[in-house]
């Protein structure tokens, strides 16, 4: 079964995005397909922001904190 793993391509340095593949032996060479995606490096961070981005309209959606009259206040004796 092949196996998926993120990784940025720079020159003929493959440097792995998140855990990297096992191999029994890491002085043996590796055989590995590459897929070209259509996607900026930051496209993570940008997929991330967005998903924040809808979670906090979901609390704006359902007033989740409109028992906060002064942020800054609260803020100060709320700390975490």
């Amino acid at each position: 079964m092949l196996q998926t793993y993120k990784a940025i391509l720079r020159g003929n340095c493959i440097e792995w995005r998140e855990s990297a593949p096992l191999s029994p032996n890491p002085e043996q060479p590796m055989t590995v397909l590459v897929t070209i995606l259509d996607e900026p490096i930051g496209g993570e961070s940008s997929a991330t922001g967005q998903k924040m981005a809808s979670i906090l309209e979901q609390l704006a959606d359902i007033h989740a904190f409109a028992e906060i009259t002064d942020p800054i206040v609260w803020d100060i004796h709320n700390e975490f």
